[in-house]
């Protein structure tokens, strides 16, 4: 066992759990808009921790490859 095996999935957990909160509290207090486009970056956050933990631990490269990588770029304009 590695540790990124370790490490990653802690990421993403942390990520869901201020994601999870933030989003708790943005719908029960105003104004909203801060809070829950900061609960939306933390589950982004979280997709791509998950989403390069499956990249590293694979082994076919060639078509698993390409399609994660076109997957992890759906994510990431939300977290700009």
């Amino acid at each position: 066992m590695n540790w990124m095996t370790i490490t990653w999935p802690m990421v993403a957990a942390a990520c869901l759990t201020l994601g999870l909160i933030e989003m708790g509290i943005g719908l029960a207090q105003r104004p909203r808009a801060p809070r829950l486009l900061f609960a939306l970056s933390a589950f982004t956050v979280a997709c791509v921790a998950a989403l390069e933990l499956a990249l590293m631990q694979t082994d076919e490269l060639a078509e698993w490859w390409l399609a994660a990588c076109r997957t992890i770029g759906l994510p990431l304009p939300d977290m700009l």
